[in-house]
């Protein structure tokens, strides 16, 4: 009889539990003890998992889109994930914040389960250290708390790992376009795994032109979720494209596309972050610097793999995607605000910690995790006290 941890379900399931047990001890300790530095969300506990962006998602939920150009409005977010909380309060009788909770962590529980048979099967296979190794880095790496709040991360994180398992089990060419159309239904960054689809069609095509034909059959498929949600601003507020002129109202606006790029191309938003001078001083909690550290070390981690061969030619599509789309998109208007929460769904990254970390001697290990569980359960307690931690 196989031992409990290497079985996927069991594996994932514990992870999942202990991980997200250390988030909601995180936001407890900040609803009781943590000042508010700014009400962002009401005064009971399970609102405090609803701060920032979790609250546009809860009024989805609660009372659809509306839509006013002049300012920020709610379909600036993607519909599936408050869709699915809408379900969930249909069928349960539970409230917004409960019913969203609920979606955020069953998807986040089952993204775990498919994740340890995704890294059991995986063509080079993992020992059950680095599979364990790999799903605690997934579950302790700092910007995953959001996973567990009212944010759509984990339902996005579930269908990039759902996907991946089809490619690693060649399903069938509709199959993943519609899987990868409900995840453009999630947040726009769906559209990425679009790269993925269109080197799974190239393999699997006898020749160029039948390469074509499923691409012209597949590709618009595999962005129906985005498709669905333009008809739907279109029809409703005469405006397909809502969901990107809103976004005008987060952050600054570029001067032109010339600047735009040059600073792109010098990374500039990445850099800048640290000649600003935040009021409190530097520190290891100001979410501002913590954003364009975590996600240029993701890109490193990615480039690393690639150079390394560690990640296959579908993780590498998926994760340069997942990174570039929200770098080129939005970077430079938000300074990387939330930077670190894109990079958080870009699952090959953790793929890259789980191998790194079995490589270290156990002990060494153990203190890096711990020093990430540390900075997990703290940016949840600061989430929870209205700090910027977005």
């Amino acid at each position: 009889m196989k031992a409990w941890w290497s079985q996927p379900l069991l594996l994932g399931l514990f992870v999942y539990a202990w991980t997200s047990s250390i988030v909601v001890l995180g936001i407890s300790f900040g609803h009781q003890f943590v000042a508010p530095l700014q009400e962002t969300s009401g005064p009971s506990l399970p609102e405090k998992f609803s701060a920032y962006d979790g609250g546009w998602y809860k009024e989805i939920a609660a009372t659809g889109y509306h839509y006013d150009p002049n300012q920020q409005s709610p379909t600036a977010f993607f519909p599936l994930f408050p869709l699915l909380g809408r379900g969930v309060m249909y069928i349960t009788g539970l409230g917004p914040i409960g019913a969203l909770l609920s979606v955020a962590h069953i998807c986040l529980a089952a993204a775990f389960v498919v994740a340890a048979v995704y890294l059991r099967d995986r063509r080079l296979p993992s020992d059950q250290s680095t599979i364990s190794l790999t799903l605690l880095a997934l579950g302790l790496m700092p910007a995953t708390f959001f996973f567990r709040m009212t944010y759509s991360e984990s339902t996005f994180l579930l269908l990039t790992l759902v996907f991946l398992r089809g490619v690693q089990r060649e399903w069938s060419l509709p199959v993943l376009a519609l899987i990868a159309g409900l995840a453009s239904a999630c947040r726009p960054v769906g559209v990425g795994l679009l790269a993925p689809l269109l080197i799974y069609a190239w393999r699997c095509s006898p020749r160029c032109r039948t390469f074509l034909a499923r691409t012209a059959l597949y590709a618009p498929l595999a962005c129906w979720g985005l498709f669905a949600y333009a008809a739907f601003l279109y029809f409703q507020f005469d405006e397909p494209l809502a969901f990107a002129k809103i976004q005008v109202h987060w952050g600054r606006v570029a001067p032109s596309w010339t600047v735009k790029m040059l600073a792109l191309l010098s990374y500039q938003p990445i850099w800048e972050v640290f000649l600003w001078q935040p009021v409190a001083g530097w520190s290891v909690f100001a979410w501002e610097q913590v954003n364009a550290v975590y996600f240029a070390v993701s890109a490193i981690l990615i480039l690393f793999g690639i150079w390394q061969r560690r990640l296959n030619v579908y993780e590498t599509s998926l994760a340069v995607m997942l990174l570039l789309i929200p770098y080129l998109t939005r970077a430079y208007e938000m300074n990387m605000a939330s930077s670190a929460r894109f990079a958080a769904v870009a699952f090959p990254v953790y793929l890259i910690v789980g191998e790194g970390l079995a490589r270290l001697p156990p002990a060494v290990s153990a203190a890096v995790l711990g020093i990430s569980a540390f900075f997990l359960g703290a940016f949840s307690a600061l989430f929870a006290g209205g700090h910027p931690v977005f």
